[in-house]
């Protein structure tokens, strides 16, 4: 008995798949949410509600006097009647889907290798588990007054329209365009921004209440890169595409649908010519300001220069005539003359010595 709690809860994962594919075999991902976590969570909480019975030491057997709003394996149906009558699913709907959940469940203990006694007992168990849960279902759903359930449904509908507006705003208001397609590579939706990319629409939600009378076709170069990604059979691509004077990165990804209802992709352009042209701009000082550097040199620091023969020594060690030195190291070119005290002295009385 305490191997099961672990054993489930060591497996949601494996339940999980287990149960998907139950679902999309049977069909009922039509209905159903698109995303993992979802069912994760569903196996969780049917998990923890089972344990729950093991850790209050009940005995699950069926009685006709029980108060079942007491146990706390009989009240996860009870709140899960809730949930799914106001996502507007049947009654006939979520036990068939049960069905499969305690089958998946089921499937895990007899991949065990338990002793027979060992394995007929659980399941024995996990049956009468699902059986309290199925009843807590259907008792809270068949006391729902008609009255009672229509005015439930209107108050979902508003929070799902509410929802889906809020959703629909923050994909209008992204700056980056935004496109998804189908399978067969066909828009269903643009946001704002790609609308204007198209020349479209300006205003938000200009596609999206007017996609019954719009067929919006991709450019060409977006084409090609979904093409690629779609050849490639990967979840996500990254490019750089050019279109007249745009510069645009893009990412491509797979919907992330484990329904299998939604199965074509999400394009992503963001517009990077303004990061382009600053970029190129500045290549351009970079480069003017290289040139220059590279015509200009300066000498700095100490010289060690000869007090005798001011020759100035290198850092080779080498001692080096001052023009020498000079012409290695800077760009400046050498005229030789005399000045006027070295014309005088080497030249006396010739008047080369100019008076101040």
């Amino acid at each position: 008995m305490k191997k099961l709690p672990e054993l489930l809860r060591q497996n949601e994962d494996w339940l999980m798949e287990r149960v998907l594919g139950y679902a999309r075999r049977q069909d009922y991902t039509k209905y159903t949410s698109t995303l993992k976590e979802a069912w994760r969570i569903s196996i969780q909480g049917l998990t923890d509600a089972v344990c729950s019975g093991i850790e209050t030491g009940r005995n699950l057997e069926l009685t006709p006097d029980e108060d079942y709003t007491v146990d706390p394996v009989t009240q996860f149906g009870i709140i899960e009647a809730k949930k799914h009558r106001e996502r507007g699913i049947s009654l006939a709907m979520f036990l068939g889907l049960f069905k499969y959940y305690r089958e998946a469940y089921s499937d895990l203990v007899k991949e065990q290798g338990f002793p027979q006694d060992e394995c007929d007992w659980t399941l024995n168990f996990l049956s009468r588990a699902f059986d309290r849960i199925e009843i807590g279902f259907s008792a809270e759903w068949s006391e729902q007054g008609n009255e009672a359930k229509l005015q439930e449904l209107m108050e979902t509908n508003r929070y799902m329209t509410n929802e889906k507006n809020m959703f629909l705003t923050v994909a209008e208001s992204i700056a980056n365009s935004v496109f998804v397609t189908d399978s067969e590579g066909r828009v269903t939706y643009i946001n704002t921004a790609a609308s204007k990319m198209l020349g479209l629409s300006p205003v938000p939600g200009g596609y999206y209440y007017n996609r019954e009378s719009l067929e919006v076709k991709l450019p060409d170069w977006i084409n090609l890169q979904l093409a690629m990604f779609t050849a490639n059979i990967v979840n996500e691509k990254f490019f750089e595409s050019v279109s007249g004077n745009h510069y645009y990165h893009g990412r491509i990804a797979s919907m992330e649908d484990v329904s299998g209802k939604y199965t074509g992709a999400v394009i992503i352009l963001n517009d990077v010519t303004e990061l382009k042209s600053a970029e190129q701009q500045i290549r351009i000082q970079r480069d003017e300001l290289e040139e220059v550097l590279g015509e200009l040199k300066v000498l700095h620091g100490i010289l060690p220069i000869c007090s005798s023969c001011k020759k100035i020594r290198d850092d080779r060690g080498n001692w080096d005539h001052v023009e020498v030195y000079m012409r290695d190291h800077t760009d400046a070119e050498f005229s030789h003359s005399l000045c006027p005290d070295c014309a005088e002295k080497l030249y006396p009385g010739m008047g080369l010595k100019k008076r101040k």
